[in-house]
């Protein structure tokens, strides 16, 4: 024979508390919406800057690449050989041309080569992942074949996207516009229109 189970008031008293506070817990939603956002902000939030920043770094490569367009124009056409323009001068020429800030980020390399076969596309970065420092400026005389490079540092602001874009060792990308031409006979019209 069974025998009966006795339960005292306190003991259903308290299974009822216990039932009670359970079911009020899984029925209520207040705290849910706060909970679900925060488990979604930080993805959604890393996945919108990672956009913005490598939205902002296509439009510097753009940039860049206008900037260069225009050096290389000046260079080409015996501006900067016949006005004596100097690096700092190409520098602000593409300064200008660009949207980003333009300071120490931007580098100009200028190489003058015998033929295009010769052309020497020399890693800009070091070893250890730094810029070079020896950068040159030959514009060139007519009937040069010259390269132009311009380089500029981005820092990258957005942690995770760091890892996937940087190709320097400080974490940031280096970002390269190049051009390869042969000089126009500049001093020919010079000579021709003087």
């Amino acid at each position: 024979m069974k025998q009966a189970r006795t339960i005292t008031p306190g003991k259903l008293l308290s299974r009822r508390v216990r039932g009670g506070v359970l079911r009020r817990f899984r029925r209520s939603s207040e705290g849910s919406s706060a909970v679900e956002f925060a488990l979604l902000a930080m993805p959604f939030f890393g996945i919108l800057f990672a956009t913005l920043e490598a939205t902002a770094v296509f439009f510097a490569s753009v940039s860049l690449e206008t900037g260069a367009a225009e050096a290389s124009r000046m260079v080409r056409t015996g501006q900067v050989q016949l006005q004596g323009l100097s690096r700092e001068d190409i520098r602000n020429t593409i300064c200008d041309a660009m949207f980003m800030g333009c300071d120490n980020r931007m580098q100009i390399d200028v190489r003058r080569f015998d033929n295009f076969s010769a052309i020497d596309f020399t890693d800009p970065l070091t070893e250890d992942g730094d810029l070079r420092t020896d950068l040159m400026f030959q514009p060139g005389n007519p009937g040069d074949i010259v390269l132009v490079r311009v380089f500029y540092v981005w820092e990258i602001a957005t942690p995770f996207l760091g890892a996937a874009m940087s190709n320097m060792s400080s974490g940031s990308r280096l970002i390269i516009s190049s051009a390869a031409f042969r000089n126009e006979p500049f001093g020919n019209a010079q000579a021709a229109g003087g």
